[in-house]
Formats: C-alpha cells, sequence, structure tokens
C-alpha cells in the first residue's frame, strides 16, 4: 500500500511539474491555443482531475489576478518602505523600499494563488463537472486581457493539446465532432445542441453552426429573443462574420452560388435590441458560404428558354449556359437566349423581370443583349414585350 502511495505521488509530482513547465513555456507566446491547452491538461486528465484539475480552476485566475495586484503591492511597499527608510533617517531608504516591495508584493501575489487553489479545491471536490462547466463557459475571464478566442482557435487548442498529451475525453469529443458532422445536422438541430448540458454538445454546435457558415445566420438571428441563448449566438454569428471574411472577402465580387446561380454579396444584420452590426459573406440569395463557383463578371451567364434543354445548367467554351425552366426562377445572368418557348412562358419570364426588386439584377437589365430564335415562333404581342426589359434585342435563324 506505502509503495503505490509513492507511485501515486510520484506521478501527481510529474503530472504538475510537466503542466508547470508547459504553462510557462508556452506562457511567452501568449497564444490561446496553449494557454486553453493548460487548462485543458489539468482539468481533463483521469489521474489527478480532481486534485490538479481543481487546482488548476483556481490557480490559473488566481495566477493573473495576483500578479496583478502584487505589483500594485510591490510598488505600495516600495514607496512605505522608502518612507520608513527616510523617517528614520537610514543611510539606504532605497533599498529598504524594494526589499519591502519585493516581499509586499509577493505575498500578495502567493496568496492569491493559495486563496484562488483552495477555494477551487474546495469547489471541484465537490462537484468536479461543475469545474469543468465553468472553465469552458468562463473560460475568457481566465485570460481577461484577450479577446475571446475564435471557435476555430478553440478547436485547435483541443487538437494540438491531444497530439501532445493524448487525452481520452478530448479524444471523444473531437472524434464525436467529425461523427455528427459527417450526417450533415440541421441548423435548427444544432441550435438545439446549444442548451445541452454538456459542455461538448454545446461546443460540437458552436463548431458546426460556424461551418455552415451564412447558411445558419437566419436561424440563429430568431434565436435573439432567447435571453438564455442570445450571449453564444451573438458569439457564433461573430465567428461566421471571422470565418466567412478570412476566407471568401477578398474574392467575393467573383463567386457565384452554384444552388441559386447568384453572387456572393456582403451581407449586413442588426443585432436584435442592440446597436451592434454583424457582417458576413455569403450568396446574395441563399446566404450560404460554403460552395462557389469562381466565375469573374466580365464572363457570361446566359438564361436559356428552351424546352428541349435537358441538363439544369452546363458551362461551355467558358459560357455558362443555365435553362430559366430547370431553375424556375430569377438569377444573376447578363445574356438571355430564347430558343423555344411559348408566348406564355417568356410572358412569365418577362413579368418576372419587371417585378424583381433585386436591386443588383434591375441595374444590369438594361445592360443585356436578349437573342431570340425564329423557332420560338412568338406572337407579336409578346415580341413587344421583350425590348423594354433589355438594351438590345437580336434576331437570328
Amino acid at each position: 500500500m506505502e509503495r503505490f502511495n509513492s507511485l501515486s505521488k510520484k506521478r501527481y509530482v510529474y503530472w504538475g511539474f510537466r503542466g508547470f513547465l508547459f504553462w510557462l513555456i508556452n506562457l511567452k507566446t501568449w497564444k490561446w491555443k496553449n494557454l486553453i491547452s493548460f487548462l485543458t491538461l489539468f482539468v481533463s486528465h483521469k489521474e489527478h482531475k480532481h486534485l490538479l484539475g481543481s487546482l488548476s480552476l483556481g490557480l490559473s485566475p488566481g495566477f493573473f489576478i495576483g500578479l496583478i495586484l502584487g505589483i500594485g503591492g510591490l510598488f505600495l511597499s516600495f514607496f512605505g518602505g522608502l518612507t520608513i527608510g527616510l523617517a528614520i533617517n537610514s543611510l539606504s531608504p532605497v533599498y529598504i523600499g524594494l526589499g519591502m516591495g519585493i516581499v509586499g508584493g509577493l505575498i500578495i501575489w502567493l496568496s492569491f494563488i493559495f486563496v484562488g487553489g483552495i477555494f477551487a479545491v474546495i469547489t471541484a471536490f465537490y462537484n468536479i463537472n461543475k469545474g469543468k462547466e465553468y472553465m469552458f463557459e468562463k473560460r475568457y475571464l481566465f485570460f481577461w486581457w484577450k479577446n475571446r478566442p475564435t471557435l476555430s482557435e478553440v478547436k485547435e487548442a483541443l487538437v494540438y493539446f491531444h497530439s501532445k498529451f493524448f487525452v481520452e475525453e478530448i479524444k471523444e469529443t473531437l472524434t464525436l465532432l467529425e461523427k455528427i458532422q459527417k450526417n450533415s445536422p440541421s441548423a435548427e438541430t444544432l441550435i438545439s445542441y446549444l442548451e445541452s448540458k454538456d459542455w461538448k454538445e454545446r461546443f460540437i454546435g458552436s463548431q458546426l453552426l460556424v461551418n455552415l457558415g451564412g447558411e445558419a445566420v437566419k436561424y440563429l438571428v430568431k434565436e435573439f429573443y432567447f435571453p438564455q441563448l442570445k450571449e453564444k449566438i451573438f458569439y457564433i454569428l461573430k465567428n461566421i462574420s471571422y470565418e466567412t471574411k478570412k476566407k471568401i472577402s477578398d474574392k467575393v465580387d467573383n463567386l457565384v452560388c452554384p444552388n441559386c446561380i447568384v453572387y456572393f454579396w456582403k451581407h449586413k444584420i442588426k443585432v436584435p435590441q442592440s446597436e451592434e452590426m454583424v457582417t458576413f459573406y455569403g450568396c446574395r440569395e441563399c446566404f450560404q458560404s460554403r460552395h462557389y463557383v469562381e466565375w469573374s463578371k466580365d464572363k457570361h451567364i446566359v438564361a436559356v428558354l428552351d424546352r428541349e434543354m435537358d441538363e439544369r445548367d452546363f458551362i461551355k467554351n467558358g459560357i455558362w449556359y443555365v435553362n430559366y425552366f430547370k431553375l424556375k426562377t430569377l438569377f444573376d445572368f447578363n445574356l438571355v437566349e430564347l430558343l423555344k418557348a411559348s408566348d406564355e412562358e417568356v410572358e412569365r419570364f418577362c413579368i418576372q423581370i419587371g417585378n424583381d426588386r433585386d436591386l443588383y439584377r434591375k441595374k444590369r437589365y438594361k445592360n443585356i443583349i436578349c437573342t431570340i430564335s425564329r423557332n420560338c415562333n412568338l406572337q407579336v404581342e409578346t415580341l413587344n414585350m421583350v425590348p423594354s426589359l433589355f438594351k438590345e434585342v437580336i434576331f437570328k435563324n
């Protein structure tokens, strides 16, 4: 039994020393990836989660808060010692001040570390899972001088940490994340994860909502009116803004949504009951930001009205032909070809264009050339509708 206890103590000392060195070395980089990894190390490792895991919950904020107050205590103690030295006519009042300053600063700093550690041990021993929940939800308090990390940085931290220490709990979380992602859950399903009591499910829900990008925005905005989710939703929206800006903002003018055949756009959404705005990039029509075709605006997208065209769309010789009858809605075209269509179909197309409220398209219609095939056999009344919509109408055999 004594030998077993000795081995256990050595294991605690080994992991504690390893974690402390890991913390100090990586502290120099001031990276969220490393700092979060340190916390996760202590909280997640099963062999010592009750001791060092709980200690970390108090030591981390205690270390930084104590450090700041300790520096303040150092200066106060220095001036106090300097004053005492001058009052007693000491030959070296500065040395007295420095000595008292260092001692006073260290006492304040170590006191905060000690009190924070004891408090965390008591609370986390009472319920270690509560400690984990606290760390996940309030991790920004541990590093208050930094902005809250993006969700992609949090994921990187877990992957980085797992690659170094192979913690089973993190492996399970990352495996579950991949498994759920393969099933392509809906935005509504992922939003329900945010209300889970398990931090892993909330983490996965947040990650996958950000992965959905602009597609998830319209669902997330609806949840703003529920107070219990408002803070989480705003955080996720800011992450979508960050990720879409990073990935596509520099080329957004030349991206087309393959589903809607509509160019991407810079969207701005006002946060309800707030003056804040969230900006993200995605399809002008459906908001999605994951799938796109790079297609510069000087290249042609042709709206084809042809009952004999089987494909929904295809690209040939650098021209994108889109079957209006298959798409059944307007899109961002800059040429029109009427090949084989009835009067009713052409009239419906013209009425849609006349009623189009999309400001981007309305500006372009007057620069579009429409080609009409002789095979259309359109009536004069229908033919008279077309020139009023487009820049030029050309008839061809």
